[in-house]
Parts: C-alpha cells; structure tokens; sequence
C-alpha cells in the first residue's frame, strides 16, 4: 500500500509537468488583470501569441499556471523555422490584434525570445526590455513605438527595430553589436548615441532624417557594417575621429547619404567597394598621411561629383575600378617617397582627371600597358627618377601635356610622339 501511495506520489511530482510539456497541446485562453492571453504550449515551449490589453500599462508574464504547473514564458509571437501543428494559422502577424487599445508601456518578461513580426504595426508608446531578452530580426516592425528602455544595459545585440517611430537611439551600454537592419527606415530618427562598448555597427539605412551620431569617449567601434548609414540623406558629417580602433568601413555603409565631410581614421585598413557611393554633396575627404589605408575598393567614391582633390596616404597599395568614376576629382596627390608601386585598376578614375602629383611609382599609368584606359591624363608627375619614352602609353599621346619629375628642375613635355626637354 505504502509502495503504491509512493508511486502515485512520485507521477504527480515529476512525471505530470513532462507530460504537460510533451504533449502537444492546442491554443489556450488565460486571463489576469493586465489582458487576456492566447498561449500555445507545445514540445516543452510555452509562447504568447495573442494580447487583448485591459489597461493601457501591460506587464506580459513571466510564467503562467496551467493545470496546476507553473510553466515559464519562453517565446513571444509565432515561432519561424520548423512548421508548427499548434501554429499553422499564419493570420497572427502580431500579439496584438489591429484593433487593440493603444498603450502606454509594455513590459517584456526576462529570458524569452522576442520573434519576428511578434509586436508588428503594435501602437506603444514605449517597451521596458531586460537584457536577457533575444530579440529576431523584425519584432517590433512598424510598430509605433517611440521609446525603449533597458533598464539593466541591454542584450549584446540589438536588433527588429525596423520601420518604427523612434525619434531618437540612445544605445545601451552593454551592446556590442547592432546588425543590419536593425533600425532601418526609422524616419523620424534625428539622433543616435553609440556607447564605447559597440564593436560592431549598422543597420541605420533609410534613416532619412538622421542628423547627429555621437560617439562615447573610449569608443571601441571596430567596424563600420554593410549599409550601415545608406541613404541617410541628412546626415552631414559623421565624426569618425572619435573612433580611432575602427579598422573596416564596409560595402555601401554611407551610399547615398548627405555627408558633407569625412575624416577616415588613421587605423582604417579597407574602404570597401561602394562604401561612399553616390555622396552627391561630399566636398572634402581627409586621409590620415600616417594613416594605414591599404585599399580603395570598386566604385567606393564614384558618383561623389563634388569632390575635386584627395591627397592618399603613403600605405595606400590599390585603387579599385571604378573607384572615382563620375566624381569631380581633377587632381589627385600620392604622398610620400617609396619604390612600392601603387595599383590602379582600369577606368578607377574618371576622363576629367587632369593632374597626379606623385612621390612614389604608379603602375597602371606608367608600367602597366595592359592597363591602357584608365582615364585620359592631361599631365602627371613622376617620381624623382628619368622617365623613359617606353614608360608612358602611346594611348595617352593625345591628351598627356606634362610629366613632372618631382624635386628636380627639369619638366619633361611631349607632344604625341615628340619627346623633349626644357
């Protein structure tokens, strides 16, 4: 009797919350004195699909008792990946529905998984976030949300921010990171505050109204991401002279954008292709002389029809195509006395380039005949040593007027195919 009384003890204890949690349970409707909840508890995992709000201050659960068994919340919205037996209605874009009651807070649970589309178009003013919480690309979409608060500094990245209403980011002090996408098209976004803590930044793209970023004294920011200022109109001026770890501006990181300005920190290796494209109002870019620029990347400046004159650094060993094509540049200046060559792709620079002044050998212009439509060179200097016939390209007989040979007195000319000296 003692034996049975002890197993039967022994199954409610642990042997009915593994049951709860295996089977797969259909949707249930649970009430407290916030909303009512549409839950669904299937394979262990405990989800909030559906919120109707009572109050305009909503506290969502961190747990819920179901058939006598506290469950804690794991998920908020419907689960992607794998199909679902409990969530096949894909009508639940949101854990509100279309007609919900606007609301003032929203304070999220610790430890559960915000997913996609789980806070979609929801009309909030403002969501309280703990750090523990996981938060997928695209959670809070559209939505009108137009404050955030981590009150204990936030996840180590932050991301679904797209498409919602936020005027200003002040971002928390524990992120390391802030991923593609992450806060694009927030079009009444003006201001964004990045902590010395973020090693990693984007995700800003078609922030059409952005016009300050300021960055904490210490910054450790390491890389400028993929888009991560693209067709930020109104930003003019970025002040990367506060950043002196970043070493990488990648692919399209301020295409299209309003910069005025820009200083490329002396640690920058690689500016990647297109990451300045299409900058129809940048006037002046600054190279550090110092600087450890190694690379220019396809068409990283082109389209930039302002910018008339670039003095590049004595690190810089490659020029990709199209780089400049379509700017204004009509002089360039390569500094520093070197024998390292440096690599000019083909047409990196447009026909309206005029003058290269040059401390250091050039080879696609002067060595490398495979290379023969660069851009159509008015005149060009050389560095401090006798400049062959063979080492100019007959292609550019045309319009060549001047070789100068740097730091001496003679100023070699030719006209076509007549070489002379003066």
């Amino acid at each position: 009797m003692k034996f049975k009384s002890f197993f039967i003890l022994f199954i409610a204890i642990f042997m009915l919350p593994w049951f709860l949690t295996s089977v797969k349970a259909e949707k249930m409707v649970l009430e407290n004195k916030y909303a009512i909840f549409t839950l669904s508890l299937e394979n262990g995992i405990l989800g909030v699909l559906n919120i109707k709000p009572k109050c305009p201050n909503l506290v969502i659960p961190s747990s819920f008792e179901i058939n006598g068994v506290v469950i804690p919340v794991k998920e908020i919205g419907v689960p992607t990946g794998e199909e679902s037996d409990v969530l096949r209605d894909k009508s639940l874009l949101s854990v509100f529905s279309a007609d919900s009651l606007p609301l003032k807070i929203v304070k999220i649970p610790d430890s559960v998984i915000v997913n996609p589309g789980a806070f979609f178009r929801s009309r909030v003013d403002r969501f309280i976030i703990p750090d523990s919480v996981e938060i997928k690309s695209g959670a809070f979409e559209d939505s009108f949300v137009e404050g955030l608060e981590f009150p204990t500094g936030g996840p180590e990245s932050l991301d679904g921010f797209e498409k919602c209403n936020l005027f200003q980011i002040v971002i928390p002090s524990r992120v390391r990171s802030v991923p593609p996408r992450a806060f694009a098209f927030n079009r009444n976004l003006t201001l964004i505050v990045v902590p010395k803590n973020v090693e990693s930044l984007s995700g800003f793209n078609g922030c059409s109204r952005l016009l300050r970023i300021f960055f904490e004294e210490g910054s450790n920011l390491r890389t400028l991401g993929e888009n991560a200022f693209q067709g930020c109109v109104s930003l003019k001026e970025v002040p990367l002279c506060d950043t002196p770890q970043l070493s990488t501006i990648e692919s399209r990181a301020f295409e299209g954008s309003g910069l005025e300005k820009v200083i490329i920190p002396a640690n920058v290796k690689e500016l990647s292709s297109g990451s300045f494209r299409e900058c129809q109002k940048l006037v002046n870019v600054i190279f550090d002389p110092q600087g450890n620029l190694e690379k220019i990347g396809n068409r990283t400046f082109s389209g930039c029809k302002l910018l008339t004159k670039v003095l590049f650094p004595r690190s810089l060993a490659e020029i990709g195509d199209h780089a400049f094509e379509g700017s204004g540049l009509g002089e360039v200046f390569f500094v520093g006395e070197t024998d390292t060559p440096v690599g000019i792709a083909s047409r990196a620079f447009s026909k309206g380039l005029k003058i290269i002044y040059t401390q250091r050998p050039i080879e696609p212009i002067f060595g490398n005949l495979k290379i023969l439509e660069a851009f159509k060179l008015l005149s060009a200097s050389r560095p401090r040593r006798t400049v062959y016939l063979s080492d100019v390209p007959r292609e550019f007989g045309e319009t060549l007027s001047k070789v100068f040979v740097v730091n001496e007195e003679k100023v070699l000319k030719f006209k076509r195919r007549e070489m002379m000296f003066h």
